[in-house]
Formats: C-alpha cells, structure tokens, sequence
C-alpha cells in the first residue's frame, strides 16, 4: 500500500498519511468495495478522522475516478465522493 500512496502523491495532490493496521483495514474495505459491481458503502465517523482520504486513495487502487459533490445554497454542508461507474448509476436512479 507504501508504494500506492507514493504513486498517488506523484500523480495528484499529495497526502501525508500514515498507514496503521486500522487505517490499512478501512482501506482495502472501501477498496474491495469499490471493486464490486454497484457496491455502495457509507461511512461515518467524526471530521478528521481520514474518510475523504482513505477513500480518495482507495478509489485511486481501484483505478476510479473521484467525483466529489458539495451542497450549495442552504442544502447542508457535507461532501460526498462518487466513483466514477456509480454516477451512471445514480443518474438512473434518479430518472
């Protein structure tokens, strides 16, 4: 996974993270998740706590695409990161 990070930190922005065991969990589960066809996961936990990040690098082992939405104009404040081969099917979803 060492050798992932450093990928991604040539190629997009760079993330200082460390990879503890408990870290390493979460990420090849978000990884393993992100490889199954219309796998869907929802994490929670406090702000801080590496989710935008273990995800974003997750997404980048799996070779997806990150699309991040922000709420705009009173919608609330959160963020959501979509893979790419989901926004196809949240599109349909919502037809």
């Amino acid at each position: 996974m060492q050798d992932i990070l450093e990928e991604y930190n040539e190629s997009k922005s760079r993330m200082n993270l460390v990879l503890f065991d408990d870290a390493l969990e979460h990420l090849t589960r978000v990884h393993r998740i992100l490889r199954i066809d219309r796998g869907h996961a929802l994490l929670v936990g406090v702000g801080g706590s590496g989710k935008q990040s273990l995800t974003k690098l997750a997404a980048f082992a799996a070779g997806c695409e990150v699309v991040i939405l922000k709420n705009y104009k009173g919608c609330g404040g959160g963020q959501v990161i979509l893979c790419d081969k989901f926004f196809f099917f949240i599109s349909f979803a919502l037809l």
